[in-house]
């Protein structure tokens, strides 16, 4: 399953807004370099993550009923006005994957629609009955295929490996929701390779050297995966050491985190010959660049759309590094609409290969200047001596321009 389309009303940020993605497969008027990547940029509070929360709730709405998901604060509240029932509406694209056993014909267009109202003191979602039919079925199995979906918050704590309990993890939250409860909940928690890459290698070697490949595909240059363990943990070569994955960096084990987390749930319902990089689905990531070094900021979009072309990979940032490495046509801008609302819309400038400065100064960044803003007052009026004719004012904005606050400001 991949997502064609979503519209938003009154949901959050959003009056109503309507937005295509990109996805594996689709028709499209130009050849997109990493046709399987949406990026979302936008300020603070403009929707970023609610776009994803949105995205989540339309896509699990079959069985969100069941799922332990409880809404909170979703309903759009404005000044002098009564809220009203917010929705969300999902187009999606199927393929064989996601058809099992009888559940029949898929529809024409098939779409899903998750229904939010406000009762009383708290909120209700429900999946629209008009909808309903025996397709989606395969959401109420938990090791099926069909309609994968996976999400990643910006809160992305891997469990202890000393920890885990499958079974408790199964009975505390659905399936469908588990695999994006980070979106929603702070306190959700990733599953650790520890908690289950062992028993893959002793049960199904053939899957765990595929994820064994993938991890190294996926990792920056200089850091490896052999499968090592020490004290109960997976250890990483990185410039010649062994680091196991508590002791790595909060940009290793983020990265990691939500990495390991996918393929733990691509390796529960990939049927067997069928190999992880052929595998359908959407991925949704809050924040891809989070704890990123900027080096790596430049290579993870390129890198998770080769090493799974056929994920579509639904991301937000606010890293002017990571819009540089797209094309304009994956990018979704969050802009304002009005004083209180947002709404999503394609851009129509390209900044694919301009530098990070460039790309902060555009439109979709809005900045003025990228430089400290006491030192961006005292460079404006060097350069209104210099439009006056003051005798070195020329000297001291280009010693400015180019050596900051170690140029002589003052010009003694």
């Amino acid at each position: 399953m991949y997502l064609k389309s979503l519209q938003i009303e009154r949901f959050r940020a959003f009056r109503r807004t309507d937005v295509s993605f990109r996805y594996p497969g689709a028709v499209a008027s130009v050849k997109l370099k990493y046709p399987n990547i949406n990026l979302l940029l936008g300020n603070n509070g403009m929707g970023k993550s609610a776009a994803l929360k949105a995205a989540a709730l339309a896509l699990m709405s079959p069985v969100l009923a069941s799922t332990g998901y409880r809404p909170y604060s979703l309903v759009r509240r404005e000044v002098d006005k009564s809220p009203r029932d917010a929705a969300v509406q999902a187009h999606v694209a199927l393929s064989d994957q996601d058809r099992e056993g009888d559940s029949g014909p898929p529809p024409d267009k098939p779409m899903l629609i998750a229904r939010i109202s406000r009762v009383r003191t708290t909120e209700r979602c429900v999946f629209d009955p008009a909808l309903a039919t025996r397709v989606w079925d395969p959401m109420y199995s938990e090791d099926s295929a069909a309609f994968f979906f996976v999400g990643y918050g910006v809160s992305r704590t891997v469990e202890s490996s000393a920890k885990v309990d499958s079974s408790l993890r199964r009975r505390l939250r659905h399936v469908r929701y588990e695999r994006v409860a980070s979106l929603f909940e702070e306190q959700a928690t990733l599953m650790p390779l520890a908690g289950w890459l062992p028993t893959l290698q002793a049960t199904n070697l053939q899957r765990y050297q595929e994820v064994e490949v993938l991890l190294n595909e996926l990792l920056p240059d200089g850091t490896d995966f052999h499968g090592k363990m020490l004290n109960g943990d997976y250890t990483f070569s990185h410039r010649d050491l062994e680091v196991s994955f508590s002791a790595l960096s909060d940009g290793f084990r983020a990265y990691i985190g939500w990495i390991g987390d996918l393929l733990y749930h691509m390796c529960q319902c990939c049927p067997n010959g069928t190999a992880l990089v052929d595998h359908r689905g959407i991925v949704m990531i809050d924040e891809v660049d989070l704890h990123l070094h900027p080096q790596w900021q430049l290579e993870v979009l390129p890198t998770v759309s080769r090493a799974f072309p056929q994920l579509q990979f639904l991301c937000t940032t606010h890293s002017p590094i990571v819009a540089g490495t797209v094309e304009s046509a994956n990018l979704f801008l969050l802009l304002a609409e009005g004083e209180t609302a947002s709404f999503l819309a394609t851009p129509d400038r390209e900044v694919h290969g301009l530098t990070a400065d460039q790309i902060l100064t555009s439109s979709h960044f809005g900045l003025v200047s990228t430089r400290a803003p006491d030192f961006y007052e005292e460079l404006r009026k060097v350069s209104g001596d210099v439009s006056r004719g003051k005798p070195g004012a020329a000297v001291r904005f280009m010693e400015m321009t180019s050596l900051g606050s170690a140029a002589q400001v003052d010009g003694e």
